[in-house]
């Protein structure tokens, strides 16, 4: 899901064109309330950080929600500290705490978490928090091997998927955040892995 036309006719061309099976709509994100537990997996991907505080924050908790026990969330914001404001203009935005991300995902599975800072025009900064993790499985089920197949979220760390793979995310861009080209790869190899799963197992919805 996203708000913009043309990000929405853009993937439509581009899973057309990669045989991808990807159901593309629009919506606004700032009132998306995915049904709880619902998803395999959550990205959000440089989108937060575009709405005012309050909704930013309710939105995360949404999107929390709607992952499966034994399912990831992967999300990417600006913290405090970030200078480079040129993106906003005069829309509302939200700088989240620095450790707020981990704090938000409190009790669940850390499988990165980290932060990065980058230059940016007029001698101004950008911080990025990035987190990905894995929400705890209840009862006696433990993440494994299942009939659906494997996603992969990196080499190290693979994402045990179960059931229907969904990942909200901010596609206007294919994925490319500005300056972080450390972070683009895995992101990469987690929607690869998300996608393969799909192609396997059952249908998908890129949100975003």
């Amino acid at each position: 899901l996203d708000a913009s036309a043309t990000a929405i006719d853009h993937l439509r061309t581009v899973a057309q064109a990669r045989a991808l099976p990807i159901r593309a709509e629009m919506a606004d994100l700032r009132d998306l309330a995915p049904a709880a537990e619902s998803f395999d997996a959550v990205v959000a991907i440089g989108l937060l950080m575009f709405f005012d505080c309050g909704v930013a924050r309710r939105q995360l908790a949404r999107l929390q929600a709607a992952v499966r026990p034994g399912g990831v969330a992967a999300v990417n914001v600006l913290i405090e500290g970030t200078t480079w404001l040129a993106a906003f203009g005069a829309d509302a935005f939200c700088l989240f705490g620095a450790d707020e991300m981990r704090r938000t995902f409190d009790g669940w599975e850390l499988l990165q978490a980290n932060e990065q800072r980058f230059d940016a025009p007029g001698g101004t900064l950008k911080r990025f928090a990035t987190l990905i993790a894995r929400r705890p499985v209840r009862g006696p089920h433990r993440p494994g091997r299942s009939a659906a197949g494997t996603a992969t979220v990196s080499a190290a760390q693979p994402f045990k998927a179960q059931g229907r793979a969904a990942l909200i995310a901010d596609l206007t861009g294919e994925f490319v955040l500005p300056g972080a080209a450390g972070f683009q790869p895995l992101v990469q190899l987690f929607l690869l892995g998300c996608v393969r799963h799909r192609q396997a197992s059952g249908s998908a919805a890129f949100d975003g």
